[in-house]
């Protein structure tokens, strides 16, 4: 499964793995480098990046099903490019990046504005953040991630309480991130999963994000956010 993932015994380092997806400031690669990239990271069969005017097309095959949401891997996909390409997109006035998605014989298509791929990466950081303090004990300084009229400061004292249980019942071995998907009704909405896994068992939570107020507004234990 196309994930990033990462092992470290350190509470304080679990959340490097975000490094892999926030890549600002990188310079730019020779184009068939960036291509190598983005299909290793996400185990495509096979992947191309082209240009048409003002949008850059990344065509993705796998001969295999995938063991993640399409449209979560698309946006893997489409982060990692933004970040490894972004002085080509800026002075090419790219506005969208296009992720042509083909699992077997189904083909799926994503579009991602590129001005508000910025705005979905605070999200992922956020979220980030959120799980560091969960897992430390210090819910108390999400407050200024989450929107409160959907997620009351009584709601962060019981997320203390499940960070102290999964640190100290669950012997995580890696944190996973997989990418995120863009609500069907409205593209300033986004959901992402956070899968916590040992030898043993899995858990997954899912966290909804609002880049127009840049808060959290979600967080689900075992569920898909629905």
């Amino acid at each position: 499964m196309p994930t990033y993932q990462m092992k470290n015994p350190n509470w304080i380092l679990h959340f490097l793995f975000i490094a892999l997806l926030l890549l600002s400031g990188c310079s730019r690669k020779a184009d068939s480098k960036i291509t190598s990239y983005i299909q290793h990271i996400t185990n495509a069969n096979s992947l191309s990046i082209m240009e048409d005017k003002r949008e850059t097309i990344i065509e993705a095959k796998y001969d295999l099903p995938i063991n993640m949401q399409a449209d979560y891997l698309a946006s893997i996909m489409a982060i990692a490019y933004s970040d490894t390409s972004k002085s080509n997109l800026e002075s090419k006035n790219i506005e969208e990046i296009k992720v042509v998605l083909t699992v077997v014989n189904q083909t799926d298509t994503f579009l991602y504005p590129v001005k508000l791929l910025a705005e979905y990466k605070k999200g992922i950081s956020a979220t980030a953040t959120f799980i560091d303090n969960m897992l430390r004990g210090r819910s108390n300084e999400n407050l200024s991630l989450v929107d409160t009229s959907q997620i009351p400061e009584s709601r962060l004292a019981e997320i203390n309480d499940i960070g102290t249980q999964i640190k100290t019942t669950m012997n995580i071995e890696h944190i996973s991130f997989d990418g995120f998907s863009i609500s069907p009704e409205d593209i300033r909405i986004i959901q992402m999963t956070v899968q916590f896994t040992n030898k043993q068992e899995q858990m997954l939570l899912t966290f909804q994000y609002n880049i127009a107020n840049h808060k959290i507004f979600y967080f689900g234990l075992n569920d898909d956010g629905n």
